[in-house]
């Protein structure tokens, strides 16, 4: 089974690898993240991979946008050496990153599944989520969350080898020190991570509970009491003790004890999940039977923990510690909501300076829309505990604890009020994905002989369902601007025109970018102003676009409408008739409109992006000889 997975894993690889070859940027001009971050690795590869980690901010004039993403760069920086010298600064790179990672999990999931599951079931599991269609849509969006959560896969492995090898002293502290060294690894790997750490440290408290307690159900139940409390309580009575210990460490630390509000609260930000996480830790050292056993244990965890952040903050760890905190606090301050100066005209009404997204509302239409076969799989799995426990085969807890470590990752972005943007949440796949593990004995109870068939039914629904998105919507969308350039130098069409608008940005202007001397773009206001039978290159002029959220032109004006003689166009949907291409973009896309949290509320909730908006997203390349007949 794992020789087979591994050609799949290599066929998904060369696959994409070749398809997305001459991919774009999503904007010109070092105005995204992922081009800074590969100018960033290009001068850090130049001048040397041996360096502490929190050095690589001051690189780049310290425009890299690596926080939260060190781990990243340096993989980047020692893959780029893998490129010709003049493609190491190309998104193909950051894909190229992504693939990696994407198959590396997948082999992770393998091997963690096989340690639960017969290697067939095992087998079938992986591929589901090598065939995930929202995997591959962050592998050609934004492939950090995937890198990250390889570094988690690791680190969970590392605690269930620790719990193989509990009886051999050495190998079990190895084991648990590594698991927290890979954890705050994963942390420090993406933007995106933080919702994998708290799994690792529950995931860790629970197998020494299991370890040291004569009574591991009892001290469980115990412990997830406590848990709870402890959330609840924090909100209610620790807010105002943190905010007088934060207001201590920073006269402390700046030397004055006059702060902002600003910063107090930034501080008090990042000591909470801090001083809750040690409350949980050091609990259930009170009700397990072998306390200096689980002490020691908490320790060298701790200590691995502490040494993957030494390493990241180092050689400034107070500067780079700030740093943190204050990106730490992104919802408060990154929020594309707040571009939006005209709420009521764009969202039906005035919304709270602090919105997310729609809440507890909009993950079921989300999660639906990107891992359909997942939840089935995983509302079958829940169907068959419940049922086990009603014949008596388990207890409460036992699914209780089961279901919690599948929707922790979940639990944890609506806990903190991250964003609504979907690589918050693609850690929920992977919790749905251990919760079908951990309760495949019960699935196998409850389905019998049917099992094998579910399983291997649903593989090959993935595999079909992944195929037809790759094929209508991830891939074209996504190489919209390089297949516009590769269909005008192919048929000679070197002098184009198109409009002067920012509209542009994600179209012309970006297949342009590092390619000006291929191509004679003459910029202009109306059709009506080109010469007779020119080639007149029409960006997508939707402003519910993903590419078009925070362009201000999009937030004011709405949809492009400055050329009548396009308006009539679209209007009657007559374009076609006068078109010689057509190309999809991110905006014509069902799943990148999830990648931020204004175009994923107006699509979910507010139901404004339509089919006719995916037209408009659309980029076509217009033959004006055939307009004037």
């Amino acid at each position: 089974m794992l020789f087979i997975l591994i050609l799949l894993v290599f066929t998904y690889a060369i696959k994409v690898f070749i398809d997305t070859r001459g991919i774009t940027f999503y904007s010109p001009k070092l105005n995204t993240d992922n081009e800074k971050m590969l100018a960033l690795a290009s001068q850090l590869g130049k001048e040397g991979l041996l360096r502490w980690p929190g050095s690589i901010h001051n690189l780049n004039n310290g425009k890299g946008r690596a926080e939260l993403r060190e781990f990243w760069i340096f993989f980047m920086a020692f893959v780029q050496k893998m490129f010709p010298r003049e493609k190491r600064i190309k998104e193909h790179v950051n894909i190229t990153l992504s693939i990696i990672s994407h198959g590396f999990s997948t082999l992770l999931i393998y091997g963690i599944s096989n340690y639960f599951l017969p290697s067939y079931y095992a087998f079938l599991i992986s591929t589901i989520y090598l065939f995930s269609t929202w995997c591959t849509e962050v592998v050609l969006y934004l492939g950090h969350i995937i890198y990250s959560q390889f570094w988690f896969l690791c680190s969970l492995g590392l605690i269930i080898f620790a719990y193989i090898n509990q009886n051999i002293s050495i190998s079990f502290l190895l084991c648990i020190f590594f698991a927290g060294f890979l954890s705050s690894i994963c942390f420090t790997s993406s933007s995106a991570s933080r919702k994998f750490p708290p799994i690792l440290i529950l995931s860790q408290i629970f197998i020494c509970i299991n370890i040291f307690s004569d009574s591991p159900e009892k001290s469980l139940l115990i412990t997830l009491l406590f848990i709870t409390a402890i959330l609840i309580l924090a909100k209610i009575f620790l807010t105002k003790t943190y905010k007088l210990i934060n207001k201590f460490i920073i006269s402390k630390i700046n030397n004055n004890s006059v702060e902002s509000e600003r910063n107090t609260f930034l501080v008090f930000n990042f000591l909470s999940p801090v001083i809750i996480f040690s409350l949980i830790i050091v609990f259930p050292a009170f009700i397990v039977n072998q306390l200096t056993s689980y002490l020691q244990t908490q320790l060298v965890f701790s200590v691995g923990i502490f040494s993957g952040f030494f390493l990241v903050l180092m050689p400034n760890p107070i500067k780079n510690l700030k740093r943190y905190m204050t990106f730490l606090d992104i919802g408060s301050w990154a929020s594309h909501f707040l571009a939006y100066p005209d709420q009521k005209k764009v969202f039906g009404k005035t919304l709270p300076r602090n919105f997310r997204g729609a809440g507890l509302r909009w993950l079921p239409p989300f999660f639906w829309s990107l891992m359909p076969i997942e939840l089935f799989l995983f509302f079958l799995t829940l169907i068959s505990m419940v049922y086990c426990y009603f014949q008596g085969e388990t207890s409460f807890l036992s699914i209780f604890l089961i279901l919690l470590i599948g929707i922790m990752p979940t639990l944890i972005v609506e806990i903190t009020n991250g964003l609504q943007v979907g690589k918050s949440y693609l850690s929920s796949l992977t919790g749905l994905l251990i919760t079908i593990v951990l309760g495949f004995r019960f699935f196998q109870i409850t389905f019998n002989q049917a099992t094998p068939y579910i399983f291997t039914l649903l593989a090959f629904f993935q595999l079909f369902r992944l195929i037809s998105n790759y094929k209508k919507d991830l891939l074209p969308c996504r190489m919209g601007p390089a297949w516009l350039r590769q269909f005008l130098l192919k048929n000679n069409l070197n002098n184009i025109y198109t409009y002067d608008t920012s509209y542009n940005n994600c179209f012309v202007r970006t297949l342009m970018y590092g390619f000006e001397s291929e191509l004679k773009v003459n910029f202009v206001k109306k059709i009506d102003e080109c010469p007779e039978g020119s080639i007149f290159v029409v960006p997508p002029t939707s402003s519910k676009s993903v590419s078009m959220e925070t362009e201000s032109e999009a937030i004011i004006n709405g949809n492009f409408r400055d050329d009548p003689t396009l308006n009539t166009l679209l209007d009657n949907n007559s374009i076609e008739n006068y078109a010689i291409a057509k190309f999809k973009t991110l905006g014509s896309s069902k799943y990148y409109v999830n990648e931020s949290e204004v175009t994923s509320y107006r699509y979910h909730i507010l139901n404004q992006i339509k089919d006719h908006d995916r037209v408009l997203s659309c980029g076509w390349v217009l033959d004006l000889k055939l307009l004037k007949m």
